[in-house]
């Protein structure tokens, strides 16, 4: 995952223009298509209370992977409850949270629904030495058709509700092979002495796929078990695209509705 890539799936965002110089040529990558959006959100999860974070060369890397039902949602924040009712469990809460630039608004996830939430986190080294170390945020919450002997009253098919990353400058995000349910893929676009930028194309089972390029947003149609609408915008920190180190982290957002 590059360091510069974000996939913002629910807002669209503004985008500029910045000069692009030292295009490379064995990607033939178009001219002029360096763009920046606004950042993707800053992401953080609690598990039953506990914060799920890499705590660098100790714990370089959490893979949270739960199933329950969505107690709670608004802008930038969603709650699962992953013990069922009735269940030989004690209420154990998985609190995620999105800061920052590039909130979808409204709920991110209908309430009552059954959903999967997988999480990965890791302790990125940075690309240079002397620059400083940052964990590397990715998760999706998938729907689910029944759990725990419920069947899910908002929907019954496996369409992704919410996907995200976010990853600040100075390092990469190496997700576990075949982590996500839909597929990734990047393109270089351009390329200078201070940034690279990738158009990226999603490929959702049962939809077409789409490209969006560096602060494009873009939609979709999937069929099928993973039928729903999609967003899906690619971003970057405006700052980054200046060749500085931006306070915002870049990544990616997918929403599905």
């Amino acid at each position: 995952m590059n360091r510069w890539m974000i996939l913002l799936l629910l807002a669209s965002s503004s985008t500029l223009v910045a000069g692009c110089s030292d295009v490379g040529t064995a990607t033939d990558p178009a001219q002029g298509s360096c763009r920046a959006g606004s950042g993707s959100p800053d992401i953080s999860l609690s598990l039953g209370g506990v914060e799920q974070s890499p705590k660098g060369g100790q714990v370089p890397t959490v893979d949270v992977d739960v199933t329950g039902v969505v107690e709670a949602s608004a802008e930038g924040h969603v709650v699962i409850e992953t013990c069922a009712p009735g269940g030989n469990c004690t209420s154990k809460k998985a609190d995620l949270s999105l800061t920052g630039s590039g909130i979808p608004s409204g709920p991110l996830v209908p309430v009552g629904a059954l959903v999967r939430l997988h999480y990965f986190s890791e302790w990125r080294q940075p690309f240079e030495p002397g620059l400083s170390t940052s964990p590397g945020y990715h998760f999706f919450i998938q729907n689910l058709a029944s759990w725990e002997g419920m069947t899910n009253a908002v929907a019954s098919s496996e369409i992704v509700w919410l996907s995200a990353e976010s990853v600040r400058p100075n390092g990469s995000l190496t997700l576990p092979s075949g982590f996500d349910p839909f597929t990734l893929t990047s393109k270089l676009e351009c390329e200078s002495s201070n940034i690279s930028v990738f158009a990226r194309t999603l490929a959702i089972p049962g939809g077409a796929s789409v490209t969006a390029g560096q602060g494009d947003t873009v939609t979709v149609d999937a069929t099928g078990a993973m039928k729903g609408h999609y967003t899906f915008t690619n971003a970057i920190d405006e700052n980054s695209m200046q060749g500085d180190v931006g306070e915002n982290p870049s990544g990616f957002v997918l929403r599905g509705q």
